[in-house]
């Protein structure tokens, strides 16, 4: 195994050991299901470890080169004033679909107790990343 593949794997089974370890305590301590119950849990923790292990492996393998790839090839080709229309749309989308920021403008909508509602600040934030 490469190295940066064996570094994955180890933080990948650090992650996954504690939940695994658990669960085959409660099992044979408290819940004892069926070994069959159990043994498909333990192939799903295996089929986790090695999903996770493949899918970051092709991230790193196929989007850091394509993105250097466009990082360098854009600015030779494109002029700013394409350029620049097309940068807002981009920020704005990758913003506001972003996970972390819709959960945040949902928070920001329950502490403020619908004062600020959370399209609001979805919209401000992507707004404020689109034309940074």
């Amino acid at each position: 195994m490469p190295a940066d593949i064996k570094e994955s794997f180890k933080e990948f089974l650090w992650a996954i050991a504690p939940l695994s370890l658990v669960m085959s305590l409660l099992q044979i301590s408290i819940i004892h299901l069926p070994l069959v119950d159990f043994a498909r849990f333990l192939v799903g923790a295996v089929l986790v470890l090695a999903g996770l292990l493949l899918f970051l492996q092709g991230v790193k393998v196929g989007l850091p080169p394509m993105g250097e790839m466009i990082g360098a090839a854009l600015p030779k080709r494109a002029t700013l004033t394409l350029f620049l229309p097309a940068a807002f749309p981009l920020g704005f989308l990758v913003t506001v679909t972003e996970p972390d920021v819709r959960v945040l403008a949902h928070q920001g909508d329950m502490v403020s107790e619908g004062k600020v509602a959370g399209i609001c600040h979805l919209l401000a934030e992507g707004w404020s990343c689109g034309t940074a």
